[in-house]
């Protein structure tokens, strides 16, 4: 939302005893409104909006353009068997997103594998169903 032209705000807040986010919104129409999420809401709310912006236009950049915004720096991250062994589940933990999984193939771990041992790392481009290093 756009609140440099005064027109829509939209402003999240946490709350002094850090166990809930302020959401506060208004338009210039003079709609207002303004609600407490709990933690847990707030991460319930997150895969909510993902789910939806998902399916919005535009879609989100297939390749990564410039540097990205949200970066966090060693996140946790597990690897698991997924679906009788034939993927692997790798997930990263994102402190204000939670964990975020993908289901890999064996090419695609081998793809991310050899993307990962190269110094310095090497930007992987998709482009339909092909993949190729750069």
């Amino acid at each position: 939302m756009d609140s440099s032209t005064n027109k829509t705000q939209l402003v999240v807040n946490l709350a002094t005893d850090r166990k809930s986010l302020v959401v506060e919104y208004r338009d210039a129409s003079g709609i207002s409104l303004r609600f407490a999420l709990t933690a847990s809401e707030a991460t319930q709310f997150c895969e909510l909006l993902s789910k939806h912006r998902s399916f919005a236009i535009p879609e989100v950049e297939q390749n990564l353009v410039g540097r990205p915004s949200l970066i966090v720096s060693e996140p946790s991250i597990s690897v698991q068997s997924f679906d009788s062994d034939q993927q692997k589940l790798l997930s990263f933990r994102h402190p204000g997103f939670g964990w975020i999984s993908f289901t890999l193939s064996d090419a695609s771990s081998q793809l991310l594998s050899d993307a990962l041992a190269v110094k310095p790392p090497v930007i992987v481009a998709e482009t339909g169903n092909k993949r190729r290093l750069h």
